[in-house]
């Protein structure tokens, strides 16, 4: 039993270690902002265990990144944009305008920007769990951001809190990022388990 309870024990810490790692990675893949969305799906792929293949931690990370490289980096460059034209309205709304159009402004700014954190948020996990193309990516997006809402909501929340975390930790970002990646991959497995469930289905009429 002391065995056991060892090696079970001797498990999580291995496990924890590999999450810091991977938390790690994704910190350095992102600084060179570009790829922020390659490495932010290949993080997620990894703590959605998608590569059933073995090896270290580091491996499964990179061949994670190189798989999700094509549709991570151009999704991220759409929503860098948006992101960017946003952040100019809200410089816009809080220092410029006045009156009630300001107003008017920053409600429709807010709301906008909520939208398009959700919608990159899902996409990112589209992205690490299934092969999709980039116009597959905004369609399945939207798909299961219409099928379960709350669950989306959860990983938009997870996402801002990500991100405020990482700012105030900032240069330990990866101590933020490694449980709210840990959170978002189960709300994930509970966004795509109707959807997995029917491929499998599906599979198993057609044998």
């Amino acid at each position: 039993m002391n065995e056991e309870k060892r090696a079970g024990a001797l498990d999580r810490i291995n496990m924890i270690l590999d999450s810091l790692l991977v938390a790690i990675l994704w910190f350095l893949c992102c600084l060179p902002i570009v790829t922020a969305g390659p490495a932010s799906a290949a993080a997620l792929s990894f703590y959605m265990g998608v590569d059933k293949i073995t090896g270290s931690s580091f491996k499964r990370y990179f061949r994670a990144f190189g798989n999700s490289f094509r549709p991570g980096f151009a999704v991220w460059l759409v929503f860098l944009l948006l992101f960017a034209v946003l952040g100019a309205d809200v410089y816009l709304c809080w220092t410029v305008m006045q009156g009630t159009a300001a107003a008017v402004m920053k409600i429709i700014t807010v709301v906008l920007a909520s939208a398009t954190l959700s919608f990159y948020s899902v996409s990112v996990g589209v992205i690490a769990r299934f092969r999709v193309s980039f116009a597959q990516c905004f369609r399945d997006t939207l798909l299961f951001i219409m099928q379960k809402p709350g669950q989306a909501i959860a990983i938009t929340l997870l996402t801002a809190v990500c991100i405020a975390g990482a700012a105030m930790l900032w240069p330990l970002a990866f101590l933020a990022a490694a449980p709210c990646f840990y959170l978002k991959s189960r709300c994930f497995d509970r966004l795509f388990a109707d959807y997995l469930k029917s491929q499998k289905e599906k599979e198993i009429n057609r044998k």
